[in-house]
């Protein structure tokens, strides 16, 4: 269903966020086994599908997808799990970078993102769209929040960009996968 799906932090229920959720989202209590929609405030990310979400603390974070015309994106978004608002996460960017490009993912649908710790996740792959159809990514990326000022910056883990098995020279020559969208990493 081209959902995403997190644990809350009081681990027996667990939010779900599709292309239905504009000023809600679903919460699934493990105890009563029921969903229940659950009212949200503030600015929430379009409707879409084939994004990326992961907890940092009792923030959820949401990153990219796709809208119900296909249109894809790369903002960020978080939501407070406990006063059930969204924020907009404001990208810092550097005026000086030579390669503003490099400074952000690009758009993209369907990439695994996993919390490193609460202050930080990790993001991996997806797919961008091209005249052939789907173009599978394989870069990683470090996303920085401040979860109460809804500030974030981006910084380039691996800059790698094939669609074929390689060996990895930044990486101790280790094998890296090859490009893919709709995988998972978990912590």
């Amino acid at each position: 269903s081209r959902h995403v799906a997190l644990a809350l932090p009081c681990k027996s229920k667990a939010l779900l966020h599709n292309h239905r959720c504009t000023d809600f989202v679903y919460v699934f209590d493990a105890n009563t086994e029921k969903f229940r929609k659950q009212n949200t405030t503030g600015v929430a990310p379009s409707s879409r599908g084939l994004h990326a979400a992961c907890m940092l603390g009792s923030f959820g974070l949401f990153f990219g997808g796709a809208d119900k015309t296909g249109s894809i994106t790369n903002d960020v978004f978080l939501l407070n799990t406990f006063t059930w608002e969204w924020t907009p996460v404001k990208i810092k960017l550097d005026a000086n970078d030579p390669n503003p490009e490099m400074a952000m993912p690009s758009v993209r649908a369907a990439p695994s993102m996993v919390s490193y710790n609460e202050t930080c996740a990790v993001l991996y792959g997806g797919a961008k769209a091209s005249e052939s159809g789907l173009e599978p990514l394989d870069d990683e990326w470090a996303l920085f929040v401040n979860r109460f000022s809804g500030e974030g910056r981006w910084d380039l883990i691996s800059p790698v960009s094939s669609t074929s098995l390689k060996i990895s020279k930044d990486k101790g020559g280790s094998v890296m996968p090859p490009g893919r969208n709709a995988a998972t990493l978990s912590e």
